[in-house]
């Protein structure tokens, strides 16, 4: 079993790989999605994030759906009555795995006003939704 030392180097490693350089750095895009989705009158109960690489075969990284899994455990979410919102195909195919609904939204970062918009008519029985 890996130390927490090496867990915090693997996730360090991730990170500069993924151009961020600190822990610091992702809580900023952290605070910013929740800042964003606030204005929607959402919140974030808890984020969630895979350290590891692509060949490291866990069962977090996606479209594996461990860390919806987790969330939904840790949170008591009803996974039937939950929505992922993602800008890939890999994020439908894990909401599919994890058994929620997913809705897709443009990979430049618009569209989630209008994602929100179509979670909450479908939510309220206000129009239809094709969520995958």
């Amino acid at each position: 079993m890996a130390s927490s030392l090496e867990n915090e180097r693997t996730t360090l490693r991730l990170l500069k790989s993924l151009r961020f350089t600190t822990h610091h750095e992702l809580s900023k895009i952290h605070e910013k999605l929740c800042h964003e989705l606030a204005r929607f009158g959402c919140t974030i109960d808890g984020i969630y994030y895979c350290p590891h690489r692509p060949d490291e075969g866990c069962d977090c990284r996606k479209p594996a759906p461990g860390l919806i899994l987790k969330a939904a455990k840790e949170l008591g979410i009803d996974m039937e009555k939950s929505w992922m919102i993602g800008d890939k195909e890999i994020d439908l195919e894990a909401a599919r795995r994890a058994g929620c609904h997913g809705i897709r939204v443009p990979t430049n970062g618009c569209g989630l006003a209008e994602a929100v918009h179509t979670i909450v008519l479908a939510e309220n029985g206000s129009g239809a939704v094709e969520s995958f």
